[in-house]
């Protein structure tokens, strides 16, 4: 008998938090996350985004045994068109339960007030968003999607479409960088305008990493599906990803004590993952740092500057910084992470470093009747 029931009890929550690593157990690719980090993320007391939006966990039993899950967003701002959103769904191959667990939501969805419904997505864009549509045999890099392609099938079996994709560029950091951008990169250097800023120690970047947050918040406000992060949920991000990053991938500008523009990126880190099997204790700490030290791939996060220091070619900076300490490194690749389809800019400057497109991550929409 299928049941699908609200996460209410402890031993739910164990069971909705754990059931990805049962269910992707023989799939190949897929990356399995920290159990603890994603303890923290689902976990309303810890997460502040609960305290700002809206939300639901579904978890789907048949004959008592968990078999499905998915998760309901309503952002605080109330946008009609990408406020409510489901996400982190996961099931076996099995129409019957995903089915069920879509309706719930869409049920949820429309008791709420909305007619309208997009996913996968999370809290913000610096969560999984989109399922890989294209590209399913390259590395898989961190707060990204990697489904089964059945999972498709089902969706747009219930009527659901394309709102939007995203892309993913592969930069080979062997080739040589464009010379227009190296005249760029190399006049902004003797003009002496800017301070850029690297680092090698952690405890070098601790007084940057909120600026870091309202520089990210200013430069993604206009993007699709953002929603700008409080100062709770920046430092809870911060929190996050604070033990993954390396400071030699980091790159920041400042000027006359203005914070300008920064660049996150990090050692593809999927090989560790996979050996930790989502635990860091006892083993899976030196599995991450073993992966770290043999990464060929340099992975993308973040990147923004303030509005009044765009097109001055610090963005040119930043990657031309990045190219050379990955080659520095002994990587082969840059993965410059998503990139929207419509964000064209970013997407040009992409493709005349060299990169090629080689995965697209697609975001759904249905209009609920």
């Amino acid at each position: 008998m299928l049941q699908i029931k609200e996460v209410e009890t402890k031993k739910e929550f164990n069971q909705f938090v754990k059931l990805p690593y049962k269910i992707h157990a023989n799939h190949e690719n897929w990356v399995p996350p920290l159990l603890l980090d994603e303890k923290m993320f689902f976990d309303k007391n810890v997460n502040p985004s609960f305290k700002n939006d809206k939300t639901i966990l579904l978890i789907a039993y048949k004959d008592n045994v968990p078999v499905g899950r998915i998760m309901g967003i309503i952002k605080k701002s109330g946008n009609k068109d990408t406020a409510a959103r489901f996400g982190f769904m996961e099931t076996y191959d099995d129409l019957e339960v995903y089915n069920a667990l879509m309706e719930k939501i869409e049920e949820w969805v429309k008791s709420n007030g909305y007619n309208k419904i997009i996913g996968p997505y999370g809290f913000s864009d610096q969560d999984p968003e989109g399922y890989i549509i294209e590209g399913y045999e390259y590395e898989v890099t961190v707060a990204t999607n990697y489904n089964f392609p059945w999972v498709i099938e089902y969706l747009e079996k219930r009527g659901y479409t394309k709102e939007i994709d995203y892309v993913v560029y592969q930069i080979d950091v062997n080739k040589p960088i464009p010379e227009i951008f190296q005249k760029i990169n190399d006049r902004l250097i003797e003009r002496g305008e800017y301070a850029f800023l690297e680092f090698k120690k952690k405890k070098e970047l601790k007084p940057y990493a909120d600026k870091m947050m309202e520089v990210m918040n200013e430069t993604y406000v206009h993007l699709f599906g953002y929603e700008a992060l409080d100062e709770a949920e920046s430092k809870f991000l911060i929190k996050r990803f604070w033990d993954l990053i390396d400071p030699r991938f980091i790159k920041a500008v400042a000027k006359d004590g203005d914070f300008c523009g920064f660049l996150i990126s990090i050692p593809n880190l999927s090989e560790g993952f996979k050996k930790a099997k989502g635990r860091l204790l006892p083993f899976g700490i030196f599995h991450l740092l073993k992966a770290g030290n043999n990464s060929t791939q340099c992975d993308l996060l973040i990147a923004g500057a303030r509005d009044k220091y765009k097109n001055k070619g610090l963005d040119v900076w930043g990657m031309v910084s990045i190219i050379k300490e990955s080659k520095k490194a002994g990587y082969k690749y840059i993965d410059s992470h998503h990139e929207l389809e419509t964000n064209y800019k970013v997407r040009a400057e992409m493709e005349k470093f060299g990169g090629k497109e080689i995965k697209k991550f697609r975001v759904y929409q249905k209009e609920l009747l």
